[in-house]
């Protein structure tokens, strides 16, 4: 006959602590609990982590997603893409706007965004567009914002009153990918 009686495990005991670290243990799980139990606090971790993202941004001749622009080889749809995979470190807690402006056949990356003091931009390599034409001109102003979790383009558009041109995007705050 099989045993259907549950194990419960022991009280969690600290085995070391210092700053943002720590080990925990717990004895006693029933078979397979440890790994779900593990999987799951990651998750809570990584999902709780404050982060920054884009919210929303401005293309200067995109007045909506679904443009495409002349001299740039990727449309806005592949350009809001290759934004999102931008990583930012931001100090304090404000909206925070940033810009960029390029011109000539050139690639754009996250290095040519111009931000201020209180804004980093940890993967400069990061393409956002392909100039392919001499007098080709990519200009954009991004909103920044800190957050935590992931928050859908409705939630912001339902708080702030529609901007003809800007574009809004669902935002992963998490700083971890």
């Amino acid at each position: 006959m099989i045993d259907l009686n549950i194990i419960m495990p022991s009280k969690p005991r600290v085995i070391a602590e210092n700053g943002e670290r720590g080990t925990y243990e717990i004895e006693g799980l029933y078979p397979g609990y440890g790994q779900t139990l593990g999987n799951s606090l990651r998750r809570v971790i990584l999902s709780s982590m404050i982060g920054t993202a884009i919210t929303s941004l401005k293309i200067e001749n995109a007045p909506h997603e679904f443009t495409t622009l002349k001299g740039v080889k990727e449309d806005v749809i592949m350009v809001i893409l290759n934004l999102k995979k931008i990583r930012f470190e931001m100090e304090g807690g404000e909206p925070q706007v940033v810009t960029i402006s390029v011109k000539g056949a050139r690639a754009v990356t996250a290095r040519d965004i111009k931000t201020g003091g209180q804004i980093e931009v940890v993967n400069p390599d990061q393409l956002i567009a392909t100039l392919t034409e001499k007098g080709a001109e990519f200009k954009a102003e991004l909103t920044l914002e800190c957050g935590v979790g992931y928050v859908p383009k409705e939630a912001f558009q339902s708080a702030r009153s529609p901007v003809i041109g800007t574009i809004t995007l669902d935002a992963a705050f998490s700083p971890i990918r």
